[in-house]
């Protein structure tokens, strides 16, 4: 059992903080993964989504994990 209740939807959130939730449900669908604690600090949130998606503006690819990338079991000498 998690020390901290798992956030899984925007209204698990205080208004104010919904439309950090929104951003998230627009990138993934639904709250998922480490979304659901990331939740809990909504500045980090805002931080984080621009890293994962992508920023056209500048070229960068989002991060995929290499395990998602290749469709192995995880990380691999030459990955890093």
């Amino acid at each position: 059992m998690p020390r901290v209740a798992s956030i899984t939807s925007k209204a698990d959130l205080p208004a104010e903080h919904h439309a950090v939730a929104e951003a998230v449900l627009k990138v993934y669908g639904d709250i998922r993964g480490p979304w659901t604690m990331l939740l809990h600090s909504p500045k980090l949130t805002e931080k984080m989504l621009p890293i994962e998606k992508g920023d056209a503006k500048k070229g960068t690819q989002p991060f995929i994990p290499h395990s998602r990338r290749c469709g192995s079991g995880g990380y691999t000498a030459t990955s890093m």
